[in-house]
């Protein structure tokens, strides 16, 4: 869908199938434009939009049908929370668009319900946002130049305790540690002057302040969504994050992070993680507060953990070019069999983000759609009855196969 890089931009929306009426900015997005694409073309435009965190996630493909957060989430939702229609092509050949009113099943499926099986993507309209002063904040302090290494993991278990009270003032908070090192990268505050980030973390300075642990802070507003990106996130286009990777998704409910008892589980699980594979996995983690309701729509088929989810915890270990395959695929298998076990007992009733989850993982169905799943099932039938449509871990994918060849064989 590369060639697919057209977009519409509108400062009313006026679509006869809005939900609630809706009749502001706007903008239409084809597949094959990159987020960084057009959160410029936004920018010239005074507007801002929902994208990944990394640059060159297509907004109009996979991104959004499999929910899509980035760092303007917790004001605004996920991406799918944002989509007034799909114009898409289905199995049978026709060009159709699906609105929250029009094929409004198709809509509910495609918002959130997985990339690649429902219907070709030749389009999506999605709600576009004035844009302004973003106000941010980054901060690292690390193990070496703590009093121990206790004192380290402390300060970990100080910063997800005080996250609550950032999201709840719709802060994003984008965060990942390694080797001893962790990195605020950034906390992202829109609309808010850079006094505003002071006084949000200042709780949680005083408490490194009190346990000893040093660390470094830089807290800057710019003018628009796009200049804090970039200085994040950049250089653009291609960003800071790898593209060989190997890793696990888990969602972390809020209620662990209001019981200190529970704080201290997860970070002591972290720990553990942060110690396999000679210390090489990342620890990435997005803290958000969604909406219980997408604003585009009553409802859509997102995962429903994810409206109780105050944290996407990502693991992430590096492919390394210059081992043995075996060597990285060892990587892999300490995922599944180690990493997710430990977060999947942590968070019992929760899931994962699928767009970063892990392929093999055997309880995808329940972690990627939850009880969405089966009337997921119920849609792709009406609209895909011949499954023309798979993706591995896709609604429907469990009615195939693959065979010894790489063929693909209907399941007897």
């Amino acid at each position: 869908m590369h060639s697919f890089q057209n977009f519409t931009i509108t400062q009313r929306y006026t679509g006869l199938n809005a939900y609630n009426g809706y009749r502001g900015p706007a903008i239409r997005i084809e597949p094959g434009l990159l987020a960084y694409q057009i959160f410029e073309v936004a920018r010239d435009k005074g507007l801002r939009v929902l994208g990944g965190t990394c640059p060159t996630v297509s907004i109009g493909g996979g991104y959004t049908t499999g929910g899509g957060h980035g760092l303007l989430s917790s004001k605004y939702g996920l991406g799918a929370d944002n989509v007034l229609e799909w114009d898409v092509v289905t199995a049978s050949g026709a060009r159709v668009t699906a609105t929250p009113k029009q094929n409004a099943d198709l809509y509910w499926a495609l918002s959130g319900g997985g990339p690649g099986v429902f219907a070709v993507i030749v389009g999506v309209t999605v709600k576009a946002f004035p844009d302004g002063d973003v106000s941010t904040a980054a901060l690292t302090f690390g193990v070496e130049s703590s009093p121990s290494e206790d004192a380290f993991w402390s300060a970990v278990e100080a910063f997800h305790s005080h996250m609550p009270n950032w999201l709840d003032q719709n802060a994003t908070v984008a965060y990942v540690y390694s080797r001893g090192v962790f990195s605020l990268q950034p906390l992202t505050l829109p609309d808010q002057p850079a006094d505003s980030v002071r006084a949000l973390i200042a709780p949680f300075l005083t408490r490194l302040d009190d346990i000893k642990v040093p660390y470094k802070l830089n807290v800057t507003t710019f003018p628009t969504f796009l200049d804090s990106y970039a200085a994040y996130q950049g250089p653009l286009p291609y960003g800071i994050i790898p593209s060989a990777e190997v890793q696990a998704s888990r969602l972390v409910p809020r209620s662990i992070l209001e019981s200190e008892d529970k704080v201290h589980a997860l970070v002591g699980v972290q720990r553990h993680i942060a110690s396999l594979a000679n210390g090489s996995f990342w620890i990435v983690g997005t803290g958000l507060a969604l909406p219980q309701k997408p604003s585009a729509a009553p409802f859509n088929s997102v995962l429903p953990a994810w409206r109780d989810a105050a944290i996407h915890q990502n693991i992430v270990g590096q492919w390394d070019f210059h081992v043995s395959w075996e060597e990285n695929i060892a990587k892999q298998k300490l995922l599944l069999d180690t990493v997710l076990p430990a977060l999947t007992h942590l968070t019992p009733s929760s899931g994962a983000y699928m767009n970063e989850a892990n392929e093999d993982q055997s309880d995808w169905k329940e972690a990627f759609y939850g009880r969405n799943y089966a009337r997921l099932k119920r849609v792709k039938q009406i609209w895909d009855p011949k499954s023309m449509f798979y993706v591995k871990t896709g609604v429907g994918s469990d009615e195939w196969t693959v065979d010894k060849e790489g063929h693909l064989c209907k399941v007897r």
